[in-house]
């Protein structure tokens, strides 16, 4: 039992307690019955890749079979269209008979109606309820958002590697889709540019301080905790212990926005004082010093409309303060 998990207890003048010490102190307090799902615990195959996907919202992506989806409703739309042409010519022979237009006016059961108009609008009913029941459930994995290429590529990578389904069998075919896979968690590819940017930078450069901090590889972290100082962005155990695999990067989901917020906050900063030292260090004309200040506000407003996703009202309130 990690000696993270003494969360309740403060050590003020008593010394430093010891981990076995700690240990029976959080099985005192029944923190050995919590239960962490740990990937590499599961057989290998399905249970194993489940139980990866469940691990981080990173990898919990599926395919939204969008092709498949609107090819039914392009059948099922079609079919709607001939039945209701079909019912609209019948309507039309009833409002031409004096004794079947009542038909048209909820009358039902006289003697020679034939019941070929109830039994298509009952079809209708049945084909509709198809139709709306996938447009319904298409328009809802389309809002969970598209997968973000970072994420299928993860995905990919491990199904690639560890290959918990046949390859050979076409069982992990899935991963061959990325334009077509959804993220279960709504984590769209536009939705958080600064987190996916830090993201990206940490993959993209050898491991440096803070990516020792933010990673969570247990491997890793330990080969370079001896020699790393203590920084602003430290590990997190809840994380790291599901899985071993020194290739898969986990990150804190609180320190990484934590990061993505600084990173956020620091452009606004700077692109709110780059005007104010050019106007009161630089000298310039007036005319010059109304471009600058323009610029800047216009360079603003862009910024936070395409970065953070702001409404056109907050962008117009935030360029005017």
């Amino acid at each position: 039992m990690s000696y993270s998990l003494l969360t309740f207890v403060k050590s003020t003048s008593s010394p430093r307690l010891t981990p076995e010490e700690v240990q029976e102190l959080n099985k005192s307090r029944g923190f050995d019955k919590l239960n962490y799902e740990k990937v590499d615990d599961y057989p290998e195959g399905y249970p194993q890749l489940a139980a990866f996907a469940n691990s981080c919202d990173t990898f919990a992506n599926v395919r939204r079979f969008g092709r498949l989806s609107y090819r039914l409703l392009a059948h099922l739309q079609n079919d709607l269209i001939d039945m209701e042409k079909v019912l609209d010519k019948l309507d039309k022979k009833d409002a031409a008979d004096k004794t079947m237009k009542k038909r048209l006016r909820g009358y039902e059961n006289y003697n020679g109606w034939d019941d070929e108009q109830r039994k298509l609008v009952a079809k209708i009913s049945t084909t509709y309820s198809q139709y709306a029941d996938i447009v319904l459930k298409d328009a809802g994995l389309r809002a969970l958002g598209k997968c973000p290429p970072k994420n299928a590529k993860a995905l990919f990578t491990w199904v690639w590697d560890e290959k918990p389904l046949a390859i050979a069998a076409g069982k992990s075919d899935f991963i061959f889709y990325p334009d077509d896979l959804v993220s279960l968690a709504g984590q769209s590819q536009h939705d958080r540019p600064f987190e996916n940017f830090v993201v990206s930078f940490l993959g993209s450069y050898p491991l440096s301080w803070i990516k020792v901090r933010l990673l969570l590889g247990a491997k890793t972290w330990n080969e370079s905790r001896t020699n790393t100082p203590k920084r602003f962005l430290q590990h997190d155990i809840e994380t790291r212990r599901k899985t071993d695999d020194e290739f898969v990067h986990l990150y804190s989901v609180d320190k990484l926005k934590i990061a993505a917020n600084i990173l956020e906050v620091s452009v606004a900063v700077i692109l709110l004082l780059i005007p104010v030292f050019l106007l009161f260090l630089v000298p310039m004309s007036k005319p010059m010093m109304a471009t600058i200040a323009s610029l800047f506000v216009l360079l603003f407003s862009v910024v936070v409309s395409s970065l953070t996703g702001a409404k056109m009202q907050e962008v117009f309130f935030g360029s005017a303060a």
